[in-house]
């Protein structure tokens, strides 16, 4: 039968008018959805993304990577300057350390269709996207339209008219530290060392301009506690998307390609839980070095060349100068010195004493399912690194970088067959063959389940100055391992994330005399319970094997030809409640539990009461945070840790130990439209103690005060 003519009193629509009125009325019907829901907010982000990872770090001896300031610092600006959907690509999206290749891939997909994107409704549409990663996309993208004249010159579409930021910060301490009390001249002659050469007062200095989408640049000075002068300044300049130049950046920048084995500078490692939202966290390519973080970076060339629409060539070259403390006979030097601090004569001797030239480049053929890359890069320093490892208790050292001359190759490789997908990288060291590789493998069982499996395996004697990949330790050296994670959203506005890492050190470690082993269980439930409250609770069983400290087992150890190690295990729970109490006022109440056992002394336990109030006006020109907590811990291996409000482009959690209290409050006015001014006020006090740290950081009380102000300045 043939089929019916179309009803003459109904009109027929074209297809591609059809599927885009049908897009327009999804997308109006979820603004309205969008809109109702508690937006996620730069807070909520930060302590969702970062404190899990920063509590991870509750074991004594973990050397898992602190979050830096340069993540927060990069995160930060994509906050400010958001992205927009109609005009992005893939590698634009790889900036975000939430979405996975195959969520890029969607969102890429939808807007090839349904492009322009009218409004962040129609994320809703993309069913790859979970709920909190919806949310965490209305924070850092936008769906505006966009505009191009064909009829303005390229040398005015490089240089328009600039836009430009500069944000001012002083921090004064209303205390004395002993460092920067007056010493008799009698008693500097014999310890020069026992004060500070400069005033207790920090200062720092950020200047950014964004001429145009193709030009940007900025300059970053400052001055730690106890330093004399201004004595870290750091500048870039980076050129986007002219012709086949993709990105070109002079100054400071920072690498990172494939899976770090080889290269990764880029200060976006978050732990072992990311492996769970984002397989190109490491992948992130040259970026300025943007942030006062004082070591990790390059400072020379580097540039992104496009070769055809799937091939890159990346080839940089830099000479910088590293802190280092000198061997006993002045021709080479033990270890380099990553604080940037220069407050005593002894620090001051240490600064720039090493000169180090890298160069290297990246080749990558990426497609729609296949992603290769080959790395190689090359290492000379100006004086020889010679770790010390002539004692028990450096032995671990013996197998660290020595020499001059470093140098990697390592080829990393992806592939994606509609919902599984592997990715991996496989290194050699140059100067000794040795080898380090790590392979992930993932399957997205459907749009809100996925599995994941990590195996990891890298050489006790590989090592290159630049590499850093997910693992135990941050450093890629001396370690196997297996994790297997699970991220899935079993009901509507429940997510559950959870993994487990089994990992091996086949050499001894800074804690474990020999081969050691251990694991690591981490659970986190989030349940939104309506479009204002939200309850997450979160659980971490970390256990590791260490050397004892007790005289028995030391004796029993020495008598034995294998070293007795113990299981040293941690326990953290956490629950956590947010409340969006009325449309300007956050609530954020934070309890925490932490159970420490210690097979050679006494058990450690810790818990810690927290509180989190924010108001925002209606008209954005102010905002005020205050934050209070209570702690006890039986001692700092038992510590706890929670966000609390914090300026611009920095860390906003604390370590909290021992017992007592902290308060912090945090102001944020509008002056004028472009002229905000911040001030945050810390108060610490301990019930336990009359003195607060040592040495020269010592406090003659059992208090502290902290003050910070902040300038922020945008020219338009």
């Amino acid at each position: 039968m043939p089929p019916l003519p179309h009803d003459i009193s109904t009109p027929c629509l074209p297809q591609h008018m059809a599927r885009r009125c049908s897009m327009l009325f999804a997308s109006m019907l979820f603004s309205l959805t969008v809109v109702s829901q508690t937006p996620m907010t730069w807070d909520e982000f930060v302590e969702n993304t970062f404190d899990t990872h920063i509590i991870a770090d509750n074991n004594a001896g973990s050397d898992e990577e602190a979050v830096t300031d340069e993540t927060i610092d990069h995160l930060y600006h994509l906050q400010q300057n958001k992205i927009n959907l109609n005009h992005t690509d893939a590698e634009q999206l790889r900036q975000l350390p939430f979405l996975s290749a195959l969520q890029i891939e969607a969102i890429i997909y939808y807007l090839n269709r349904n492009h322009p994107m009218q409004s962040l409704g129609e994320l809703m549409l993309i069913p790859e996207l979970d709920y909190n990663t919806r949310r965490a996309l209305m924070l850092f993208c936008q769906a505006g339209s966009v505009q191009t004249d064909d009829s303005t010159s390229f040398i005015r579409r490089i240089i328009s008219v600039p836009s430009h930021e500069i944000t001012v910060r002083t921090d004064l301490p209303l205390y004395i530290k002993a460092g920067y009390r007056n010493q008799p001249d009698s008693i500097l002659l014999k310890h020069p060392n026992r004060t500070y050469l400069g005033n207790n007062n920090y200062h720092s200095l950020r200047y950014r301009i964004n001429a145009s989408n193709h030009l940007r640049a900025g300059l970053q000075v400052e001055k730690d506690g106890g330093e004399r002068e201004f004595d870290y300044l750091s500048a870039w300049l980076m050129l986007r998307n002219i012709g086949c130049l993709k990105t070109v950046v002079a100054g400071d920048y920072r690498l990172s390609f494939g899976q770090g084995l080889v290269m990764n500078t880029g200060g976006m490692t978050f732990g072992k839980l990311s492996m769970l939202i984002s397989d190109t966290y490491s992948a992130r390519g040259i970026v300025p070095h943007s942030s006062i973080t004082e070591s990790g970076y390059l400072r020379g060339v580097a540039a992104c060349i496009a070769l055809s629409p799937t091939v890159n060539i990346n080839p940089f070259v830099s000479y910088h100068d590293h802190d280092a403390t000198f061997a006993a006979d002045s021709a080479s030097v033990t270890s380099f010195k990553t604080d940037g601090l220069h407050r005593t004569r002894l620090e001051r001797s240490k600064r720039s004493v090493v000169h180090n030239l890298t160069f290297g480049a990246n080749i990558s053929v990426l497609t729609h399912a296949f992603n290769l890359s080959l790395t190689a890069s090359q290492s000379r320093l100006s004086l020889p690194l010679k770790p010390k490892a002539d004692t028990p208790a450096t032995a671990y050292r013996r197998y660290n970088l020595h020499g001059r001359q470093f140098g990697a190759i390592g080829l990393s490789y992806g592939y994606r067959l509609n919902s599984l997908s592997f990715v991996g990288e496989t290194a050699v060291c140059t100067q000794n063959g040795s080898i380090a590789t790590t392979l992930t493998t993932r399957f997205h069982a459907s749009s809100a389940t996925m599995l994941m499996l990590n195996l990891r395996h890298f050489d006790r004697s590989y090592a290159y100055i630049y590499s850093k990949s997910m693992g135990e330790h941050s450093n890629v050296q001396n370690e196997s391992g297996v994790t297997l994670a699970l991220k899935c959203e079993p009901f509507t506005h429940l997510s559950v994330e959870a993994y487990a890492d089994l990992f091996r050190f086949p050499y001894s470690t800074s804690t474990a005399t020999g081969a050691s082993q251990g694991f690591d269980l981490h659970t986190q439930i989030t349940y939104a319970a309506s479009k204002k409250s939200t309850f997450q609770l979160r659980y971490r069983l970390k256990s590791k094997q260490q050397d004892s400290n007790t005289a028995d087992m030391s004796t029993a150890s020495a008598a034995s030809s294998t070293p007795l190690l113990y299981y040293h295990t941690n326990q953290t729970l956490r629950l956590a409640h947010t409340l969006q109490a009325t449309q300007f006022v956050a609530l954020r109440s934070t309890v925490s539990f932490t159970h420490r056992f210690n097979p050679d002394s006494d058990n450690e336990l810790g818990y810690m009461f927290a509180e989190h109030i924010g108001y925002d006006s209606s008209d954005g020109r102010f905002r005020f945070d205050i934050a209070a907590a209570y702690f006890h811990t039986d001692s700092y291996a038992a510590r706890l840790y929670a966000y609390e409000p914090s300026l611009l482009y920095s860390m906003g959690m604390t370590a909290y130990y021992n017992h007592g209290i902290r308060l912090t409050a945090l102001a944020d006015i509008a002056l004028q439209s472009n002229l905000h001014l911040s001030c945050r006020v810390a108060h610490t006090r301990y019930f336990d103690r009359h003195t607060i740290g040592s040495a020269l950081e010592l406090i003659n009380h059992s208090h502290r005060e902290d003050l910070s102000l902040q300038l922020r300045w945008l020219i338009r």
